[in-house]
């Protein structure tokens, strides 16, 4: 039997049987991607719910009680430094990460997007070698957030690809470009305030209210924010000031925000059972 997951924004099969349980799934992806298996106390399986909203399942969950949902794997919790961080998880990490750089759900500056989309050229295309200009455009999308896509930004992607280093690991280069910026580590979600988009961003620690042009609203410990009753989308902020903010997904968002702090899995309830299975992940 298979199941479908969404892994890198593609779904794939993952094979299962008939006990195999959600720390499986997550066990399976993680060995397939040659990833120890001590990362999965970062990792959680989505599932979408009604709202559209993912929703983390427990790794004690039978895989084949959520067959006919939409299930997506997601690194949920980040290691605090990148020190001794395995290279293929820090793959998985910088994935994850500049998906949602370019849709926006990250904010970052136009000199910080060409220095992260520099480093991916060199993951993936390699060193910078007279590449000729205009070979960026079709797949620039891919590389910078919307706002940014210009023939501009284009040539300063490759001026900054062709400075970097040939002996470097663009990967490990770009998480550390991208730990220097404060939203490393946070999970965020839309939201409005007295009726403006804003970002909210959840991390182990603190939540970060961010105005869409980048700026640091306030700062909120996690025991201070007030989730509303069922079927409301108000969510108190208690920060420097109190800020009432309209959420949706209060639910999942409190359900996610429960795994950032705490985690499902920690890494002695790992269940390290071998897969003999071919998948095509």
């Amino acid at each position: 039997m298979h199941i479908k997951i969404n892994f890198s924004g593609v779904f794939s099969g993952v094979p299962f049987e008939e006990d195999s349980t959600i720390s499986h799934i997550i066990s399976y992806i993680l060995q397939k991607n040659d990833v120890p298996l001590s990362y999965a106390q970062y990792c959680v399986i989505l599932q979408v719910g009604a709202d559209k909203f993912g929703y983390p399942l427990s790794p004690t969950d039978l895989v084949r009680q959520h067959q006919d949902s939409a299930l997506h794997f997601r690194i949920i919790r980040f290691p605090e430094s990148l020190d001794d961080v395995d290279e293929h998880f820090q793959e998985l990490m910088q994935n994850q990460i500049h998906k949602m750089v370019i849709s926006a759900s990250y904010w970052v500056d136009q000199k910080t997007a060409v220095r992260l989309a520099a480093r991916v050229c060199c993951a993936v295309f390699g060193p910078y070698h007279n590449q000729q200009f205009g070979f960026l455009t079709k797949t620039l999308s891919q590389l910078v957030p919307h706002q940014y896509s210009s023939e501009e930004v284009e040539n300063y992607i490759l001026t900054e690809w062709q400075s970097l280093q040939q002996n470097i690991n663009p990967v490990s280069l770009y998480l550390s470009e991208f730990v220097t910026n404060i939203q490393y580590g946070y999970v965020p979600f839309s939201a409005r305030l007295e009726q403006q988009p804003v970002r909210i961003l959840f991390g182990p620690k603190m939540i970060l209210l961010f105005s869409q042009k980048g700026e640091i609203m306030d700062w909120i410990e996690p025991e201070k924010v007030a989730f509303p009753a069922e079927m409301r989308t108000d969510v108190v902020f208690s920060g420097q000031k109190e800020w009432k903010a309209e959420m949706n997904g209060c639910k999942a968002i409190k359900e996610i925000q429960r795994v950032i702090i705490g985690g499902y899995v920690k890494p002695e309830e790992i269940q390290k059972k071998k897969f003999s299975f071919s998948g095509i992940l």
